[in-house]
C-alpha cells in the first residue's frame, strides 16, 4: 500500500471525524451510521437493484424494437428511442453506482475511486439533461402533428430530427463543461449515496441547470403542448369520425393514440420527478430528512424504468414491436432453431433477418 494512499485515507478520516459543521447537511458519522443500518440499507439497495433489472430490460426492449422492427422506425419514435438511451444510462450506470455507494460508503468512493465519482457525475448530468430535453421534443412533435399538421412535413425530416436529438444531448454536454470549468464541483451526496454536483458550492448552477433548464422549461413546454393537443382532440372529435378516407382515419387515430400514450408518460414523469426536483431546489441548506431524499430519489429513478410499461399498455404498435424483437432475439440465440408460429421476416428489417439466418445456416452446416 502506497504512502500517498495512506496519507489520503488518514486525511479524509481525520477531516470526517472532526467535522463541527456537517457537510452536505449530514455528518460523515451520521451517514455511516445510516449506511450500516439494515432497516435502511436493505430496502434502499434491493429497490435500486429491482429498478436496474426492470429498467435495463425495458429500455433494451424499446431500443431493440426500434432498431430491429422496421415499422417502429418512425420520426416520432426516434425521439422515444433517444429518450430510452438516456434512461438506459440511468438504469445501467447511475443506479448500480448508487448501490455501490450505499454498500461501500463515502471513503471507498472519494479516496479509492475519485475518478469514478467524477465520471458518474458527468453521466448523471448528461442523462438528466438529455432525458428532459427529449421529453420536450416528443411533446412538440405531437403538438405539431396534431394541431399544426400542415407544418409537420416542413419541420420534421430525418435530418431535422437528427439535429434536434443532437441538440438535446449537446445540452447535457454544455452543463458538463460548466461543471468542468468550475461553476460547481463534484461531491458525494451523503443522503443519496451517489456522486453529483455540489449544490452548496454554487447554488446558481443547481437552480439554473436542474430547476430551470432540466425541469421548469421542459415541463412547461410539454404541459402546454399536451393541453393544446387535448383541446384540439376534443374540438375535432366529430370531424375525425366523419372523415371519408379510411387511411386518413387510421393515421389520425394512430397520432391520437400516440399522443395519449405520451401524455400519460408525461403525467407519470411529473408525479415521479417533481418531488425530487422540488426538494433539491428549495432545501437550500440540505436540512430535509434523509428519508425524504431517499424516497424522492427512488421515485425519480423509477421514471427511467417504467416508460416501456406505459408504452406497452397504451400503444399496440409498441406491444407488437416488443413481441417481434423478442422473437428475433430467440431466433438469433437459437441459431434459427426457434420457429415462431407467425412469420416475422416481413416485419423485421430484412438486413437484420438475413444476418440472423446466415448465422443460423452457418451453425447448422
Amino acid at each position: 500500500m502506497s504512502t500517498s494512499y495512506v496519507n489520503e485515507t488518514m486525511g479524509f478520516v481525520e477531516k470526517a471525524y472532526n467535522e463541527t459543521v456537517p457537510e452536505n447537511g449530514i455528518s460523515f458519522i451520521e451517514s455511516e451510521r445510516l449506511r450500516r443500518d439494515p432497516t435502511f440499507l436493505l430496502p434502499f439497495v434491493f429497490y435500486e437493484g429491482f429498478l436496474v433489472v426492470v429498467g435495463a430490460v425495458g429500455n433494451i426492449l424499446i431500443i431493440g424494437a426500434y432498431v430491429v422492427v422496421k415499422s417502429m422506425r418512425t420520426l416520432p419514435n426516434t425521439f422515444v428511442f433517444s429518450l430510452a438511451i438516456s434512461n438506459f444510462m440511468v438504469t445501467s450506470i447511475l443506479q448500480p453506482f448508487m448501490m455501490v455507494g450505499a454498500l461501500m460508503g463515502e471513503q471507498f468512493i472519494l479516496v479509492q475511486r475519485p475518478g469514478l465519482c467524477t465520471v458518474i457525475t458527468y453521466v448523471c448530468i448528461q442523462s438528466c439533461m438529455s432525458s428532459s430535453s427529449n421529453i420536450m421534443l416528443v411533446s412538440l412533435n405531437r403538438y405539431i402533428c396534431i394541431c399544426k399538421n400542415s407544418w409537420y412535413s416542413k419541420i420534421y425530416s430525418k435530418k431535422s430530427v437528427a439535429v434536434m436529438i443532437m441538440a438535446a444531448w449537446f445540452n447535457g454536454f454544455v452543463w458538463n463543461v460548466f461543471l468542468w470549468v468550475g461553476w460547481s464541483e463534484v461531491s458525494f451526496e451523503r443522503k443519496q449515496f451517489t456522486c453529483m454536483w455540489n449544490r452548496q458550492k454554487n447554488f446558481s448552477y443547481h437552480v439554473i441547470g436542474l430547476a430551470i433548464c432540466a425541469v421548469l422549461v421542459p415541463v412547461s413546454v410539454t404541459a402546454v403542448s399536451y393541453i393544446l393537443i387535448l383541446l384540439k382532440v376534443k374540438e375535432s372529435k366529430k370531424k375525425i369520425q366523419a372523415f371519408n378516407k379510411k387511411d386518413k382515419n387510421q393515421s389520425t387515430s394512430s397520432d391520437i393514440r400516440l399522443a395519449r400514450m405520451l401524455f400519460i408518460m408525461f403525467a407519470v414523469y411529473c408525479i415521479l420527478c417533481a418531488p425530487y426536483a422540488f426538494i433539491t431546489t428549495f432545501d437550500f441548506n440540505d436540512q430535509a430528512p434523509y428519508y425524504w431524499y431517499a424516497t424522492f430519489l427512488h421515485m425519480f429513478h423509477t421514471n427511467s424504468a417504467v416508460n416501456f410499461i406505459i408504452y406497452g399498455i397504451t400503444n399496440k404498435s409498441f406491444r407488437t414491436g416488443y413481441s417481434l424483437f423478442s422473437k428475433y432475439i430467440l431466433i438469433k440465440l437459437s441459431c434459427g432453431a426457434y420457429q415462431p408460429r407467425k412469420m416475422v421476416e416481413n416485419d423485421i428489417d430484412k438486413s437484420q433477418m438475413t444476418q440472423t439466418m446466415t448465422i443460423a445456416t452457418t451453425a447448422h452446416s
